[in-house]
């Protein structure tokens, strides 16, 4: 699914419909892997999808575009990171913003960094 297909029309947007309360919810959805020490690049890749957010504040996206440092440490964050609440992770919330579409938003801003760095 395409992230923008679950983008309402800006004129038609609730609060929970926001990229950046979407990406929070993200973050707020998921925790530190249990069991692993969690060094520097995990803690920058969570303020750094957390900058995310607020770039997107009043958006449709996030305006911030990543560097490559920036791209590892949100790999790192993603890598030691499982959600609060494994089972209900995957559904989708009603009536607040959604965790799986924030972390879609957070996907593809890794995939455009890539892309665009590849072409440098």
């Amino acid at each position: 699914m395409n992230s923008q297909a679950a983008l309402s029309d800006k004129d038609d947007c609730h609060w929970e419909d926001a990229t950046a309360a979407r990406i929070t919810a993200f973050l707020g959805a998921v925790r530190p892997l249990r069991g692993c020490e969690m060094l520097e690049p995990y803690y920058r890749g969570g303020r750094v999808i957390a900058e995310l957010a607020a770039s997107s504040a009043g958006s449709d996206r996030p305006a911030m575009s990543l560097t490559l440092d920036q791209v590892a440490d949100v790999l790192n964050f993603l890598h030691h990171s499982e959600p609060w609440n494994p089972g209900e992770f995957e559904i989708e919330p009603r009536n607040k913003p959604s965790q799986v579409v924030g972390r879609m938003f957070v996907l593809e801003a890794l995939e455009e960094a890539v892309r665009r760095h590849a072409r440098t």
